[in-house]
């Protein structure tokens, strides 16, 4: 019989088969950078959805955009559900903008308001307020992005004061409220409220994975002065920030440092002879010689 673990927290501080990057799709010529500092604007969710789509694995949209007026809402509500955009590689600067009543869903793998983000490429300065990503029977889920970075890079993504409120996020394996798995992500300020609910494994409040055990790479892997308020509801391997932590090289300028966990985590599997652990930091760490802590 299954055994069900919850963990409740309340102010603690503290592969996979994509592409290498290849040749870009340009950004849109019809944007402009009225104010000359070299990022294209964007006015409205809908253009957000237009002008950043199209990217894939080989070849995914590159440039350096930005959200305006500053501080603003965008609504994003539209008459259906939007499908992702797809592979990107280069920066947002959301300057304080809130993307409201966002709702994403999906019928395949890679779910989230980008199916994936190449390395190197950031995302800073945004509000999402209210998203829905839903691919219950799904891979690799989250509200920024499905997946993030290479097995093969040691360029970081970098994530900084983004905040993600009353979200609910759901898919099958590799769920997060950021992005379902990262393999090399640094995340700076982040702040995060609502549901994140994975069917089978590798849950977490941001990442359902973080980090790759296959490789030892330079590019670091930490989470600073970030909050996580979630509810996160898995089979196992679930976590209030990371579902799984992996990495071929510790070091000690890497993990999460001065963050808090306030949400309930819940395993509902946790009897199976792998240990399907649940934690209210991280549900399972693993290591490059396939170790699991």
């Amino acid at each position: 019989m299954d055994r069900m673990l919850r963990v409740v927290a309340t102010g603690f501080l503290l592969t996979s088969p994509f592409a290498v990057l290849g040749p870009s799709t340009p950004a849109s010529a019809a944007l402009s950078d009225s104010d000359g500092d070299g990022k294209l604007e964007i006015t409205s969710c809908n253009d957000l959805f237009t002008e950043l789509d199209g990217g894939t694995s080989s070849t995914p949209k590159t440039g350096d955009y930005e959200l305006l007026p500053a501080d603003s809402t965008f609504d994003c509500t539209s008459g259906s559900t939007r499908s992702p955009m797809g592979y990107f590689s280069g920066s947002l600067e959301g300057n304080g903008v809130t993307l409201a009543n966002l709702r994403v869903a999906c019928a395949s793998n890679l779910c989230g308001m980008f199916k994936a983000l190449k390395p190197a490429t950031s995302i800073t300065n945004l509000i999402v307020n209210s998203p829905s990503v839903s691919a219950p029977t799904f891979d690799w889920v989250g509200t920024l992005a499905g997946f993030g970075g290479n097995s093969n890079s040691n360029e970081p993504i970098t994530i900084e004061n983004v905040t993600v409120t009353n979200m609910t996020v759901e898919g099958d394996d590799w769920v997060g409220g950021l992005i379902g798995e990262c393999y090399s992500c640094t995340v700076t300020n982040a702040q995060l409220s609502g549901d994140v609910d994975g069917s089978h494994y590798y849950v977490g409040g941001l990442f359902g994975g973080f980090g790759n055990t296959t490789g030892v790479y330079t590019a670091p892997m930490r989470i600073t002065g970030s909050t996580s308020s979630v509810d996160v509801t898995a089979g196992g391997y679930a976590g209030g920030f990371i579902g799984q932590a992996a990495r071929g090289d510790y070091s000690p300028t890497e993990g999460i440092f001065n963050s808090t966990f306030n949400g309930t985590v819940t395993a509902s599997d946790i009897s199976g002879s792998s240990g399907r652990n649940a934690g209210g930091f991280v549900g399972i760490l693993s290591t490059y010689n396939g170790s699991n802590h």
